[in-house]
């Protein structure tokens, strides 16, 4: 996984490296249950994350596969 000068992943990284979606990822920042290192300028200005924080997410609560999802 590269990361950014800074040390930093991005949210595709960060759902690559948790095995969530990256919209799951949002979702975790937007509720509160994640906090991102930085935030890039603009409307939408993408999310930057330290490592151990997804890493940490990894360990954490279990993730729904796509076929445990009602459809």
């Amino acid at each position: 996984m590269s990361t950014t000068e800074a040390g930093l992943i991005t949210t595709a990284q960060a759902s690559e490296a948790s095995g969530r979606s990256w919209r799951s990822i949002i979702r975790l920042v937007e509720k509160g249950d994640l906090k991102p290192a930085q935030k890039l300028p603009g409307l939408r200005g993408a999310y930057l994350f330290k490592p151990s924080d997804i890493e940490a997410l990894s360990d954490g609560s279990p993730k729904r596969q796509r076929s445990q999802l009602s459809l």
